[in-house]
This record gives C-alpha cells, sequence and structure tokens, in this order.
C-alpha cells in the first residue's frame, strides 16, 4: 500500500470492500494477484492524471475496478476464452452492481483494453522515470513498442524472464498481428 493519503482516501471505500478484497485471491501476472495488480494501476493513474491535471480521482477509482471481473480467467470454460477482450464489461457490470460510478469511470473500465496509448504513457513515464521502479518503465517501453508493431524494439526492451510477454519472431508476428486488428474493433 501506498503511504500517499490523497490517493488512499480517493480508493478508500473501494480497497475496504470485501468484494474487492477477494480480488485478492485470483492470480493476474505470475504472482501478482489481480488485487494488487489493480492498486497498482490505480495509483500510477492517479500520479499520472494528478501530473498532467486531468481527472485523477476517476482515473484512480476506475484503475482499482478495471479487472473487477472476480473469476480465475484460467480455469477451463467456454466463455474465458473471451477474458481478453470482454473483461472489461464484466468489471463494470460488478462494479456497478456495488459503487456509485460516474459514467466517466464506468466508460474506463469497460475501454480499459482498446484505449491504451502507450506511445502517451511513455512520454509521461519519461518525466516521471525516477518515480518508477525500472520494471515499471521497461514495461512502458515494451507495450509502446508492441502497439506500433514494432519487434525489434520490443524485444530488446522487454523485461527478461517475466512470465507475461515472449519475444516475437516471424512465426508468431501474425498471431500478433490478428490480435491488435481484434483490439482494434
Amino acid at each position: 500500500m501506498t503511504h500517499d493519503d490523497e490517493f488512499n482516501v480517493i480508493v478508500k471505500d473501494l480497497t475496504n470492500n470485501p468484494y474487492v478484497l477477494d480480488m485478492k485471491n485470483f492470480r493476474q501476472h505470475c504472482d501478482t494477484s489481480t488485487f494488487e495488480h489493480s492498486y497498482k494501476v490505480a495509483y500510477i493513474s492517479y500520479k499520472i492524471c494528478k501530473k498532467l491535471n486531468l481527472d485523477y480521482k476517476s482515473a484512480a477509482r476506475a484503475g482499482m475496478l478495471h479487472d473487477f471481473y472476480l473469476y480465475d480467467w484460467r480455469e477451463k470454460s467456454s466463455w474465458h476464452k473471451w477474458h481478453a477482450f470482454k473483461h472489461g464489461d464484466f468489471a463494470s457490470i460488478n462494479a456497478c452492481k456495488l459503487f456509485d460510478l460516474s459514467d466517466k469511470e464506468i466508460d474506463m473500465i469497460k475501454k480499459h483494453l482498446l484505449c491504451y496509448d502507450y506511445h502517451a504513457a511513455l512520454a509521461v513515464g519519461k518525466e516521471i522515470k525516477d518515480e518508477l521502479n525500472p520494471t515499471t518503465y521497461q514495461w512502458l517501453e515494451t507495450a509502446d513498442a508492441r502497439s506500433m508493431l514494432d519487434w525489434a524494439r520490443m524485444n530488446r526492451v522487454l523485461p527478461a524472464n517475466n512470465g507475461i510477454v515472449t519475444t516475437i519472431h516471424e512465426e508468431n508476428e501474425k498471431k500478433i498481428l490478428f490480435e491488435y486488428m481484434l483490439a482494434l474493433d
């Protein structure tokens, strides 16, 4: 947990909710729980939006709830195959049942998979690089390179042994292009 009092007040009703706390029981990436991942997303979104004079309160709250789908997507289920494309909808439905959210917050949760501007995030990341750990910055570089379909740069900046993204080779380039085109829909 961060020691940023303002941030903690903004997300307090969320982080104290038993259903949100249940996110600690679901693995997001490697050894990170969905709760921990969402908390970090919320805090980084808060910091970036505050620095840019944007709606940092909505960004923090949406960040905390963006993966509030409450299931293990790794379990075999016919509809889990759509997790990568639909979990924003599932998260927003769950969040609306429990919290009074603004239309902007709901929209952020629903569309968080489709509206990443990694290039802009990297630009802000460069400005606050001293506040980010080196791996976080590497992920920003990796995401920007992947979104630009720059495989060579992505492979160069990709954090080693990350357990999530592998280097791109010609044999899987078409698969990645297909994923990218689906995300544009």
